[in-house]
């Protein structure tokens, strides 16, 4: 399985979605997507259990192998 959200949401960001949903599922893997993906962010995100970050605006060439590698259970 796999989560893929964004950083920012009107209810809560994707650091706390991603946080919430890995105590449901501790092997989640989580692909958080950014359109202001900075170093301090990205720390943020490996500290709440995301798998894999992504800045946006989104390539289909960039997105469909990162979703394949996390589904295989690979990191980025």
């Amino acid at each position: 399985d796999i989560l893929i959200t964004d950083h920012s949401m009107p209810e809560m960001t994707g650091l706390a979605l991603a946080t919430e949903a890995r105590k449901v599922s501790p092997n989640l893997r989580v692909l958080m997507v950014s359109g202001q993906l900075t170093p301090l962010l990205v720390e943020q995100a490996n500290l709440c259990g995301v798998t894999a970050q992504l800045a946006k605006p989104l390539e289909s060439e960039t997105l469909f192998p990162t979703v394949r590698r996390l589904l295989m259970g690979n990191a980025t």
